[in-house]
């Protein structure tokens, strides 16, 4: 799971953006984040790798390079239970994880995606991502159930006439 922050024009101290996979959306679950942060002084950014090794255990994190920017690539690589923290200034050089942890038995399916947040007042603003680029294996989509509308009893997502019609031939 790979992201690259393109631009980011205002941050709190403190803020980190990246890419995350988490088991579930529980404030709990396990989870890994590679992210860049804005350091509490300072200009520049670093970045750091985020996770909660254990569901309700408290979240550990490893510092990274520092970069001269709040730019940067960020990278998240899992195989099997073994969990990889990438970091790069030009999505060209990866050179070594900055950090490797185990975590046994993840669920599957894993939510991914970017992950943003901040310790101060008010929000992070991140003005652009590029797309997020994933490589994956065996990846297996689960459906979408369409979201109950009252009064929808044809399940076409809009509430008609054509809803009266699909009760009346029903009946």
């Amino acid at each position: 799971l790979t992201a690259r922050v393109a631009e980011s024009l205002t941050f709190n101290r403190r803020a980190r953006v990246g890419v995350m996979l988490r088991e579930s959306l529980d404030p709990d679950a396990r989870f890994a984040a590679m992210t860049i942060e804005r350091p509490l002084a300072g200009s520049g950014g670093r970045f750091r790798s985020l996770y909660r090794e254990a569901a309700a255990a408290s979240a550990g994190s490893k510092s990274g390079p520092a970069s001269d920017t709040l730019t940067g690539w960020t990278r998240i690589e899992r195989e099997g239970d073994q969990i990889s923290f990438w970091s790069s200034l030009d999505g060209k050089s990866w050179g070594e994880p900055i950090h490797q942890l185990t975590m046994l038995n993840l669920n599957d399916p894993l939510l991914v995606g970017i992950a943003a947040a901040g310790s101060d007042i008010g929000i992070p603003e991140v003005t652009a991502f590029e797309p997020l680029r994933v490589r994956i294996s065996d990846l297996e989509v689960l459906p979408l159930s369409p979201p109950f509308v009252r009064g929808d009893s044809n399940a076409d997502g809009a509430t008609d006439i054509s809803d009266a019609v699909a009760i009346l031939n029903h009946l």
